[in-house]
């Protein structure tokens, strides 16, 4: 690991430290988890309660399973952090690498689900997933050359959100169960995300379900 103790300074050293600790502040937990919740709350104003739990859970569970990993573990922070605004808070898993794995998460899933055909979903699949995945790199990036963690944390964190995403999606019914897909595929409908019903009655002999829409 000799290279990891030589990043803040090479960062330091490049100007970048400015930009990395806007990524920093801008990135951090909280503010990606109240924006998580504002993406729940839009979702529940549209009637889509399942995708609004779907949402809201993703990002809190991952918010507080990450604050319960760090005080097991109680993982120091690397010693080469940058200088300024040391944190000394648990290492393992890395919050923002968690917190922003759950909301590019719950987003490519919603985004990809949306829409209507199987092609419209490998569309949005090829433009979400990597936006998604720059979206990764640049906060592992940051947290890698600020010295604020080792790899194992920021890959810990990936991991956490990657787990409770997909248990998420299946519990709420976002994304269907097996045995959902099978009477799809009886019936000849297509295989993709359950409908959630809207919280509006439907009418008489009218089927008012809907599916995600983002």
């Amino acid at each position: 690991m000799p290279l990891l103790p030589n990043l803040p300074t090479w960062s330091a050293e490049h100007g970048l430290i400015p930009m990395l600790r806007l990524i920093e502040v801008v990135m951090s937990p909280d503010n990606l988890l109240v924006l998580g919740f504002l993406l729940a709350g839009a979702c529940l104003v549209r009637g889509q309660v399942r995708t609004s739990v779907f949402v809201a859970g993703t990002v809190w569970v991952t918010s507080y399973a990450t604050t319960e990993l760090k005080q097991m573990f109680g993982r120091e922070r690397p010693q080469w952090q940058w200088g300024e605004h040391v944190h000394n808070g648990g290492s393992f898993p890395s919050g923002h690498s968690s917190a922003i794995a759950a909301l590019v998460g719950v987003v490519v899933v919603l985004a990809v689900l949306s829409a209507g055909d199987d092609a419209r979903r490998r569309q949005r699949a090829a433009l979400f997933v990597p936006l998604g995945a720059i979206a990764l790199a640049v906060v592992a990036a940051d947290r890698l050359l600020l010295g604020r963690h080792y790899p194992s944390d920021v890959v810990a964190g990936f991991a956490l959100a990657a787990v409770i995403t997909s248990v998420m999606a299946v519990l709420t019914g976002v994304v269907p169960a097996r045995r959902v897909e099978a009477e799809a595929a009886d019936t000849g409908q297509s295989t993709g995300a359950a409908p959630l019903r809207d919280h509006r009655a439907p009418s008489t002999g009218v089927d008012r379900r809907d599916p995600v829409h983002v």
